[in-house]
């Protein structure tokens, strides 16, 4: 599993977003964000769409426009 496929690991998604590793462990233990873990491993992955879809824009108005 890969960011090509869509996932990316703890520290790939905090650097997209240009936060923590911390942080996005902080927002999978209050549910913020849904991650998911290999069978048989202590590895986390986070769907990079999960991740987007967390995002909130500033200004939704804004984000509407860009949208039309």
């Amino acid at each position: 599993m890969n960011q090509q496929a869509g996932y990316l690991s703890v520290r790939q998604a905090a650097d997209f977003i240009s936060v923590s590793q911390r942080t996005i462990r902080r927002y999978i233990d209050q549910n913020i964000l849904p991650a998911y873990r290999i069978p048989g491993s202590n590895t986390i992955r986070i769907k990079r769409d999960d991740l987007e879809t967390m995002l909130e824009p500033v200004n939704p108005s804004a984000a509407e426009k860009v949208k039309a």
